[in-house]
């Protein structure tokens, strides 16, 4: 079960992470509070260190793998901006964890992926970047849940919004411990953990213009791939006001 789907099963009353544009344009109740990072590199397309492809348009005719297949709105963006389609490449869509051996045995070409997956395979000198998110997207992480839930909780949202604050700031602070926590909970190398964390850019920011922008553009270029019928409504989807007393404190 995905996370906009356990929301809307009301298995989960918030969620973490990249917006689920197509949950929210098929009408799934979800609103975004909070934008939590703004890290670009944190996303990478990777290939083998001794790979033929060099360049994006030698992925024509490959196998890309990636865990939402063709709806990864920064794998869509390369290949677009390249002047490839989506149908200039095959799809397959594989998690994160089967992700790299997929890689590493040939089975894909092109192994689609984010941190600190990312980091694991590139600090064991596994693999080397293509492209990263750079250039292609703000990769905004964000806070939403069940509109139904934040408007019913107000003060226990805004409780949990300040705490998370407060996390961000000490992982902020106190760099070598934040590293010290991902080696233990994610099972990562030091080297791992320290790359992971020095791509994020974390934040703690009420819902801006710069990220509504980088929502439109995704869910354009998902209506221009057919995965999504209909634009989101955003002004119903995100709330700009829950987060900014919090932020500003």
């Amino acid at each position: 079960m995905s996370l906009a789907e356990a929301l809307s099963a009301n298995a989960l009353d918030l969620g973490l992470g990249g917006t689920p544009v197509a949950a929210i344009a098929s009408g799934q109740p979800i609103r975004v509070i909070a934008l939590v990072e703004r890290s670009p590199k944190t996303h990478a397309l990777l290939v083998l260190p001794n790979s033929p492809i060099k360049t994006i348009a030698d992925l024509k005719g490959k196998k890309l793998g990636n865990p939402s297949g063709k709806s990864y709105y920064f794998a869509g963006k390369v290949l677009e901006r390249a002047g490839l389609k989506d149908t200039d490449i095959e799809w397959v869509q594989i998690e994160n964890d089967a992700g790299r051996a997929a890689l590493l045995s040939g089975a894909i070409d092109v192994w689609g992926t984010w941190d600190p997956f990312y980091a694991s395979a590139e600090v064991a000198k596994e693999v080397v970047p293509l492209v990263d998110g750079e250039g292609y997207q703000l990769n905004y992480v964000a806070l939403f849940g069940r509109i139904d839930y934040i408007e019913k909780n107000p003060e226990v949202v805004q409780k949990f919004l300040q705490a998370y604050k407060q996390a961000l700031t000490w992982a902020k602070d106190n760099r070598q411990a934040a590293v010290n926590i991902l080696v233990k909970e994610n099972k990562l190398s030091p080297e791992a953990a320290s790359l992971t964390l020095g791509r994020r850019n974390l934040i703690f920011e009420s819902p801006n213009d710069e990220y509504r922008q980088e929502l439109i553009n995704q869910s354009q270029l998902f209506a221009r791939l057919g995965l999504i019928k209909q634009q989101p409504n955003w002004d119903k989807a995100i709330d700009t006001t829950l987060v900014k007393t919090i932020a500003a404190s």
